[in-house]
């Protein structure tokens, strides 16, 4: 039995090569070449870059509020 999360990789990444490539011989080809004949793989991939995409984009909000934080407030009497 695969752990969940595996069968989460599985079927993202199947859903993502089919979206993607929407032709079997593509898919089986793409999946040979860029994810190591697994599904899963690619699932881990695409999941993976979306979080870190969405990590960067919460860090760099962050930092302009920060910024913007620090410029627009009155200097602190202390």
């Amino acid at each position: 039995m695969h752990h969940p999360l595996h069968l989460i990789y599985m079927f993202i990444g199947f859903l993502y090569l089919w979206i993607r490539y929407r032709d079997r011989k593509k898919v089986a080809s793409a999946k040979k070449e860029l994810y190591d004949d697994s599904y899963s793989v690619a699932g881990a991939t695409v999941l993976l870059s979306v979080v870190g995409a969405i990590f960067f984009i919460v860090l760099l909000i962050f930092l302009i509020g920060t910024i913007y934080i620090i410029f627009t407030r009155p200097p602190s009497p202390y």
